[in-house]
Parts: C-alpha cells; structure tokens; sequence
C-alpha cells in the first residue's frame, strides 16, 4: 500500500512539472503580451466597437491578474502600464468614458505601488493627459471633428467696461485641447490611409542584447525574419515611408551588428535589414510613446556556430518596457518631424 502511496505522489510531481513552468511569471507575461497585440490590431481594423472593447476588456483584466497573482514580479509595473495604454487607445478610438477611466486608475495604481519604477516618469505625464481629456463627449467629439479650429480665447471684456482690461492680469493663454487621439494612438493616420513615418533608427547595447529600435509616428503591420550567408535579420514594414533626416544606411565596430541599411520595397513596405557578424538567437516586439518596433540580438553566441564550442544555451528572454524608456515626456505632441533621442537605461535584475 504504502509503494502504491509513493507512485500516486511521484505521478501527480511529474505531470504538476510541465503545468508549473507554463505558469512562471515570464510565460504570463509574454502570453499577455501576445494578446495584447492582437486587441491593438483589432483596434485599428474597424471591427465593431463593442467586440473589440471586450478584447481589450479581458486582456486589460488578464493584467490586472497578474498583478494580483505576483506583486512582487519584476514585471508587474510593466503590466500596469501596458494595461493603461492598451485601455486609453480603446478610449482614444471609441470615446468611451469608462475606458479613459480606466487607464487613469491604472497609472495611478503604478506610481502608488511602483514609485520605484522608471515608468513612473512616463505615467505622469500620460496620466495629466488623460485627466484633461475628461471632457464630456460632445465636446471631444466636437474637438475631434474639428482639429483645425484654434482653441477657444478668453472673453473680450465688454468695451463699457475698459478699467478691467487695464486692471486685470492678461488671461493665461488656454491649453490646446487634448483628445485621446492625438497623443495615445494614430487613429487619425489610418482614417485618412496615409503612409506611416520611419522616424528614427537607434542602436544601443545592452548587457545581454545588442537593442535596434525602429521609431515611427504610428503604428504598422511589420514582418521580421533571419536569413544566413551572410547573416541578417530584416523587418519589413507596411505601408511605412522613410524620413529624409533618417540615414538610408549605418555602420557599426561591433562583432555583432555590423550595420543597418534601409531599403523600398514593392507596394509601400520598407525594408529594414541588420547586418550581422554572426548568427545570433533574436527577438522582436514593440514600445509605445514613442511608437517603436523593436530587434533585440542575443550577445551570447548560439551553440554549433563559429568559436562556440564551449558556449552554453541560454533561455530566450522577455524583455520588459522598462529597459528603454524616454526620461522626459515634457511635450503633449510630438511633431512627425521631431527626433527624439532618448540616453539607453539600464536594465533592471531580475529575481530568478
């Protein structure tokens, strides 16, 4: 009885093992990750409103679990702050008021919990942005509509009465209005089926990854693939025309990357290829405010290749938001011509 007790309990360990290391908190992070994309494309494809704010509902909630689940993850204040940008472009496309509420409860939540966090610097001011959006509908939609008309100016006292114009201080000049729009998603660039802007490309190297970062005014459809002989990763980006400040070609000392060329492609895609030193295990995902898609190159060299002999495997990781922050987020808009060049932060440990 006793050998039947211990083949039950060795049993139940081996089919638990598989389930457990599906549940880590990196695996839950890169799954919500995932379909967080999916509710941003469908924000942009003009599905009903109702369907994809159920979309954007759950994955938002699914973060919100996470937090619940692992307070202490190194992961949790990216999860906030991915759940509060995904619930203001929802408010940004549809001008539902619970939306906008939602992210603002969210940001708040991140800098109350996570005053440690480096994306407290980008919830702040995100955070006065949505508070001054709190309008009631009529008036964004009005705004929205009209994004020409210059912002109302303070009353004209009536001319009876000039002893106030001379007495009185000059009206503070009233604060353009800030729609959703404007600074949270690009709704306005697909309505009007204009090209999207590569706006910069940056390269900084980091203690695991060398990071190329592709900066663009909205977001895209992209694809990315690797190809040897010679080794390169490229990523093609639809419906995405270059700036003329952006070099069409740049080249690095560094045994990893050696450049970053720029090239059309047919039907409006551009084509951003990395050239490499050597085979390297990569990564690819995406940054908001700015927009950015971002490459991420294994330094560790990839077992079986050139002067690897020694070399060990290394587990693919899921970088975080918070490795490549802007420090100020002073402006309300950021003009499609502005460049905005941001110092590389230092990545955050992990606990293993």
């Amino acid at each position: 009885m006793r050998r039947i007790l211990i083949l039950i309990v060795a049993s139940l360990l081996v089919v638990a093992a598989p389930i457990h290391a599906q549940t880590t908190p990196k695996a839950m992070y890169a799954k919500l990750q995932t379909r967080e994309q999916s509710a941003r494309k469908a924000i942009d494809s003009g599905r009903p409103a109702d369907g994809v704010r159920k979309d954007v509902t759950r994955v938002v909630a699914g973060y919100q679990s996470f937090v619940g689940r692992y307070p202490r993850s190194s992961y949790s204040d990216n999860a906030l702050w991915q759940a509060a940008m995904l619930s203001a472009s929802s408010y940004a496309r549809f001008h539902v008021e619970s939306d906008r509420a939602q992210a603002v409860t969210l940001l708040k939540r991140l800098s109350g919990e996570y005053p440690a966090s480096p994306l407290v610097r980008q919830a702040k001011p995100a955070l006065a942005r949505l508070s001054g959006a709190s309008d009631p509908a009529q008036s964004r939609r009005a705004a929205a509509s009209s994004p020409s008309a210059p912002a109302p100016s303070a009353p004209v006292p009536p001319a009876p009465a000039p002893a106030r114009v001379v007495t009185a201080a000059p009206p503070p000049t009233p604060e353009p209005p800030i729609p959703g729009p404007a600074v949270l998603t690009t709704t306005a660039a697909h309505a009007t089926g204009s090209m999207a802007s590569l706006r910069a490309v940056r390269r900084t190297v980091l203690p695991d990854v060398v990071r190329i970062a592709i900066e663009l005014d909205r977001e895209v459809e992209y694809r990315s693939d690797q190809i040897d002989d010679p080794d390169r990763v490229f990523v093609d980006l639809h419906t995405t025309s270059v700036a003329e400040s952006v070099d069409a070609s740049q080249t690095f000392e560094d045994e990893l990357v050696k450049a970053v060329r720029l090239g059309p492609r047919p039907g409006g895609t551009t084509r951003v290829v990395v050239d490499l030193g050597r085979s390297a295990h990569y990564s690819v995902f995406t940054l908001y405010n700015p927009y950015r898609i971002v490459v991420d190159l294994n330094r560790a060299a990839v077992p079986g290749g050139p002067g690897t002999a020694n070399a060990q495997p290394k587990a693919d990781k899921v970088v975080r938001a918070s490795e490549m922050v802007v420090p100020n987020v002073e402006p309300m808009v950021v003009p499609a011509s502005a460049t905005i060049t941001a110092p590389p932060a230092t990545p955050r440990a992990r606990p293993s």
